[in-house]
């Protein structure tokens, strides 16, 4: 395969580009799943807020910063290896 088959050509990515937006036009297809078990309609969700000591924060962010991740990522990461 030489450099030319690598690469799509304008013409033919127009022709791609139209074939899809034709092949998913319109409406979008409703998909019911079945629960596996009915849910409450009771269920009300609940905020809890926690404040950590100016240290663990620190610390946090150090983290997020030195990984390139976002704070939400590393406590995610931290809730998800405590459970």
């Amino acid at each position: 395969m030489n450099n030319q088959d690598m690469f799509i050509t304008l013409e033919a990515f127009e022709e791609a580009k139209e074939y899809w937006l034709d092949h998913l036009s319109g409406p979008l297809q409703e998909i019911l799943l079945d629960a596996d078990f009915p849910r409450s309609k009771k269920y009300r969700p609940e905020t809890l807020t926690s404040v950590f000591p100016e240290q663990i924060t620190a610390r946090l962010t150090d983290i997020s910063r030195g990984n390139d991740l976002s704070l939400f990522v590393v406590l995610l990461t931290l809730f998800n290896m405590l459970v």
